[in-house]
């Protein structure tokens, strides 16, 4: 193995320039990541990856080469590559992204059913990340057509997998479980045709299944999938919601609607304090997080007003939260999952949904002066975290969704659309 680096110019702003383009400082951080990426030829094909902190909970972190998933490992990783391709178009990122995924692409070809089954069936945790990764290059053309057919042999083996093996998955959140696999399955469904799209609509129902199958009734009008409260997008009843409205413009399935409304009433009557005007998130969160707390609510919010769910409450807690955002999101760390980045990026889309320029104009200005502060402090790669959630290279698409005043590429990542 040896390490390699990307060949590309940039050239930093002095720390009292006010316009610092955001397309520099994302350049910085791809030069320093190829700098400390290791690569190898296997079968003829270069494949790069690195070793880097991966977080093990409270136990802190753990050095370990980065696995094949979308949280924290290489897929997160090609969507930054790629990203930074289609705004400076610079064929060296584009090559180097194709590199990243090409040892996940090796390994999944040749998968079998029990190495499926260690990895996961996580959207952004496990190989259903594979799928969405599937959806976005379709989508951005990312790879020429006749790569995207040897991808899509793969995908239609994973969502045989899934159909075949979905209900012995005891999670039913978006992070790891049913729900991640429910809103990648409502994406994939655009972008394929014939048998793989019948197969992808069976997994959407059986998911469907599964989620109405597993709540917990509290009485006859309120329901929950969890019993701590929690009520967030990534690890609660905000992603499942979302998720389950967003396949009911494929599906047509008035259970749906009925369960959703029954665990808007829990959320609205059980975990809303309506004098201090704050949900009641579960314990030891971030309240301001995509993870668990309003930025991922609100995100799922404007999921279900974008996909048809009528009621007349959605926008009135939207607005609430966009104002929660902006006085509470800042100032714990700079990652997407429940940092600046984060902030900014959610605060952004809400702020594009209602229309509002001046949020959006400030959230760039916010931007700059974060970054700036971290690049003259040189903290940015104070620990080797490459993947996307919490990692550098979700720092350096944030950069990006703020340089471009109307992408929400990384909004729709978070919600796995």
């Amino acid at each position: 193995m040896q390490a390699r680096a990307i060949q590309v110019e940039y050239k930093m702003a002095g720390t009292n320039s006010q316009n610092t383009s955001f397309v520099e400082f994302a350049k910085c951080i791809a030069q320093e990541m190829s700098q400390r990426s290791f690569s190898q030829i296997i079968d003829g094909k270069e494949q790069v990856g690195w070793f880097g902190f991966q977080g093990m909970g409270e136990h802190g972190y753990a050095i370990s080469p980065l696995k094949w998933e979308m949280y924290s490992g290489n897929y997160g990783v090609a969507m930054y590559y790629f990203r930074m391709y289609e705004v400076t178009k610079n064929e060296a990122y584009k090559t180097l992204a194709k590199s990243v995924l090409a040892s996940a692409e090796r390994n999944m070809r040749n998968i079998t059913n029990q190495e499926l089954e260690l990895m996961g069936i996580g959207a952004f945790t496990g190989f259903t990340g594979h799928i969405y990764m599937f959806c976005k290059i379709v989508e951005r053309g990312w790879l020429a057509k006749e790569e995207q057919k040897e991808w899509e042999e793969v995908i239609d083996n994973l969502v045989t997998y899934l159909h075949n093996n979905m209900e012995k998955e005891e999670r039913v959140d978006v992070l790891t479980g049913i729900a991640g696999v429910l809103g990648v399955m409502v994406s994939l469904y655009t972008y394929v045709t014939g048998e793989l799209q019948n197969k992808t609509k069976a997994v959407m129902e059986k998911a469907v299944q599964i989620l109405i199958d597993r709540v917990i009734e509290l009485d006859e009008d309120k329901v929950t999938w969890f019993d701590n409260g929690d009520i967030g997008y990534v690890h609660g009843n905000a992603g499942i919601m979302a998720h389950l409205i967003r396949a009911n413009r494929i599906l047509k399935d008035d259970r749906i609607i009925k369960v959703v409304e029954k665990a808007l009433k829990y959320e609205r009557e059980d975990r809303f304090d309506e004098e201090k005007k704050v949900w009641r998130l579960r314990e030891s969160t971030h309240y301001f997080s995509w993870c668990n707390g309003v930025a991922g609510m609100s995100l799922a919010k404007i999921m279900m007003l974008e996909n048809g769910y009528e009621d007349d409450q959605l926008e009135r807690e939207l607005a609430l939260m966009k104002r929660q955002i902006s006085e509470t999101g800042f100032g714990f760390d700079m990652s997407l999952c429940h940092g600046d980045m984060g902030s900014l990026t959610v605060l952004k889309y809400i702020a594009r949904y209602f229309k509002d320029i001046p949020t959006i104009n400030n959230c760039k200005e916010t931007c700059q002066l974060f970054v700036k502060r971290r690049m003259e402090e040189h903290s940015l790669f104070a620990l080797d975290d490459w993947g996307m959630m919490t990692g550098i290279s979700g720092v350096g698409l944030g950069m990006l969704e703020q340089e471009e005043s109307d992408s929400e590429f990384l909004a729709m990542v978070m919600s796995l659309r």
